[in-house]
């Protein structure tokens, strides 16, 4: 089965598999943009598109039960509706760019879903939190100013 449904994504999917260096990270914020259809809600800021996990830019979405990570301030609400709401949101097809790799090799992106509301805000107005040292380039602080000033972690 083909990491990403789309036949554009193939040749990107196939790089994010092979995610071990510099360069792929780099190819990876080179990337342009994708349609890709049939993603699956992981949890509430991330999404399984194949074998490729996608996360929001911006976004801590509260972590599902065993998650959270000792030592880690997680971030507050109902994991199992913030997935949810991820899941409504990702209708087919999505629009994903993505800016960069982060620690766990996930493709940290900017999503729109196809009606065009951008799933980082969205899941701001689902109640997710704005993570400003997340947030690539501010991309959801001037996209969402209003859900993002409101829904700062609490830890800043």
């Amino acid at each position: 089965m083909k990491p990403w449904t789309a036949a554009p994504m193939l040749g990107f999917a196939i790089l994010a598999v092979l995610q071990t260096s510099a360069q792929a990270a780099q190819s990876a914020i080179a990337a342009p943009m994708h349609n890709v259809k049939n993603c699956k809600a992981i949890d509430g800021d991330t999404l399984r598109c194949g074998s490729v996990r996608v996360r929001l830019v911006g976004i801590d979405a509260a972590e599902l039960p065993g998650h959270c990570r000792t030592g880690r301030t997680c971030a507050e609400g109902d994991p199992y509706r913030q997935r949810e709401a991820l899941a409504q949101l990702s209708a087919n097809p999505l629009t994903i760019v993505p800016l960069k790799l982060d620690k766990y090799q996930r493709i940290i992106a900017r999503i729109r879903n196809a009606r065009g509301q951008d799933l980082s805000c969205a899941m701001l107005a689902a109640g997710a939190t704005y993570r400003p040292d997340w947030d690539e380039g501010k991309i959801i602080a001037r996209t969402c100013p209003s859900q993002a000033k409101g829904n700062r972690a609490r830890s800043e």
